[in-house]
């Protein structure tokens, strides 16, 4: 069998890979590996064919998802797996462990896939980051950001670039566009010359996705931008979501205590707090802290 890159061959070559040798098996990952939902629909015909049970070429592969295409694209695909996996005839103790790793690796993926979309979200609930929905060139990108009023520090610009390159994004592992040294030398630029403090590492790295294009590696090699301090997190007494946020008017609470604070007594006595006004979704003008 040859197994094509085009993913319209992989079905075809995949009909039957019960009598694939390991060998030929990491063959077919790797060439899928951008495209595992391929990989998972062959999995699902194979237990269907083995009448819900799993072989030793089922369990091979189900031990060495990614989960890596389980967005919203591709969601589906993924829940009828387990779906099948639900319906196993007579699992040993072995298979119950390997499809409760399984589910929890794929939990995991979807709740880094929320949280990376959900941090991108928050830009966009400022006024002028609206515009950014409209901008489909990286080069007429950076000029807005430059010569907006509203990007006001280092910080702002990086999070209003990660914010278009999440949602220009072809999935999630490929990016709308590969960041270029001319922008990030542009981005440094203007950090020097406005006297913007540099990025923190330990903030970007969290963020880091491949659809970001080199962003944040390109970054990191410019020693100008980069810092290796680690700022102190304050939470709030509660969680919120973007929604829970932004969506209505309330105070939310933030505490602490410091050593250079001598007059409180106990942690909670000092603090401070985030008086939102709600944005309407229709007028983000209305939106304020």
């Amino acid at each position: 069998a040859v197994v094509s890159t085009q993913s319209g061959y992989y079905g075809r070559d995949l009909s039957d890979f019960s009598s694939f040798s390991t060998k030929y098996l990491d063959v077919i990952m790797e060439l899928t590996a951008n495209q595992e939902h391929v990989l998972v629909e062959a999995l699902i015909n194979n237990l269907e064919k083995t009448d819900n049970t799993l072989d030793q070429t089922s369990r091979y592969i189900l031990q060495r998802l990614t989960y890596k295409d389980c967005s919203s694209t591709y969601e589906t695909v993924y829940q009828r797996l387990f779906e099948k996996l639900a319906e196993l005839e007579n699992p040993t103790t072995e298979d119950f462990r390997l499809v409760v790793r399984a589910l929890q690796q794929y939990n995991k993926a979807q709740k880094e896939i929320k949280d990376s979309m959900s941090n991108a979200a928050l830009p966009n609930l400022f006024l002028d980051f609206q515009q950014l929905n409209n901008i489909n060139d990286l080069d007429e990108l950076t000029t807005f950001l430059i010569e907006s009023p509203m990007v006001k520090n280092s910080y702002i610009f990086f999070d209003s670039v990660f914010n278009w390159l999440c949602e220009k994004r072809i999935d999630n592992n490929t990016p709308f566009v590969s960041i270029r040294d001319e922008f990030i030398e542009k981005f440094a630029h203007t950090m020097q010359s406005r006297g913007w403090k540099p990025l923190e590492i330990v903030y970007m790295k969290q963020k880091n996705r491949l659809y970001l294009g080199g962003l944040i590696d390109k970054i990191q090699r410019k020693a100008s931008m980069v810092s290796e301090n680690c700022s102190n997190g304050i939470s709030s007494i509660s969680e919120y979501s973007p929604e829970e946020l932004f969506a209505r008017d309330h105070d939310i609470k933030f505490k602490f205590k410091q050593g250079s604070i001598t007059n409180c007594s106990k942690e909670g006595d000092c603090g401070f707090i985030l008086r939102v006004t709600a944005a309407t979704g229709k007028d983000d003008g209305t939106f304020n802290i």
